[in-house]
C-alpha cells in the first residue's frame, strides 16, 4: 500500500515539474512585447499540455508540400501568361496592319516564358537536412491555456496558444494563438 501511495506521489510531482519547466518561460514570453518590454499582466497558466514533437521527418514533409504548391502555382501563372501572349501574337499576325515590332515583342515574351516554364518544371525538391536522422526532434510544441489581465482596468481574459520550444526546453522560438 505504501508503495502505491509513494508511486502516485512521485508521478504527481513529476507531472507538476514537467509543466513548471515550461510555465516560467511561457509566462515571460507572454508578458514581453516585441520590443522586449516586460509588462505584468497577471499571467496564470490554467492548463499546460505537451504536444507531439516536431521531427526532421515532419519538417521535410511540410517543406516538400510547400515546394510542390509553390512550383504548381508558378507554373499555372506562367502558363496563363504564355497563353495570353500567344493569343496576342495570333491577333497581331491576323490583323490588317501587322506591326513587326509587336510581333517580335510577343515572340520574345513567348520564348522567355517557355524557358521559365521549362526551368521551373525541372526543379526538384532538395532535402536541406542532408544525413540528419529523420527522428531528430527540432521543436517541442506545448499548448497552454492561460488567463491574463491587461492593466489597469481590463477584465480577466483567457487565451490558448501553442508555444514552440527548442528540444532542450531552454527557449521559445515562436508562438501561435489557437482560435476557437
Amino acid at each position: 500500500m505504501n508503495k502505491v501511495i509513494f508511486t502516485i506521489l512521485i508521478l504527481s510531482l513529476c507531472s507538476c515539474t514537467s509543466s513548471n519547466k515550461y510555465e516560467k518561460l511561457i509566462s515571460d514570453y507572454a508578458q514581453t512585447d516585441k520590443q522586449g518590454t516586460w509588462t505584468d499582466i497577471q499571467f496564470k497558466a490554467l492548463e499546460i499540455k505537451e504536444l507531439e514533437p516536431i521531427k526532421v521527418s515532419d519538417s521535410i514533409t511540410i517543406l516538400k508540400e510547400e515546394f510542390d504548391n509553390n512550383k504548381s502555382e508558378q507554373l499555372q501563372k506562367l502558363e496563363s501568361y504564355l497563353k495570353k501572349n500567344k493569343e496576342g501574337l495570333e491577333k497581331e499576325q491576323n490583323s490588317r496592319f501587322k506591326m513587326p515590332t509587336i510581333v517580335n515583342m510577343y515572340t520574345k515574351y513567348i520564348e522567355n516564358t517557355q524557358l521559365a516554364i521549362d526551368s521551373i518544371g525541372k526543379q526538384e525538391f532538395v532535402n536541406i537536412y542532408g544525413n540528419v536522422s529523420a527522428d531528430k526532434i527540432l521543436l517541442q510544441p506545448v499548448e497552454c491555456r492561460y488567463s491574463y489581465v491587461f492593466p489597469p482596468t481590463n477584465p480577466l481574459q483567457e487565451r490558448s496558444e501553442v508555444f514552440y520550444f527548442l528540444p532542450d526546453a531552454s527557449k521559445i522560438v515562436k508562438s501561435k494563438q489557437i482560435k476557437k
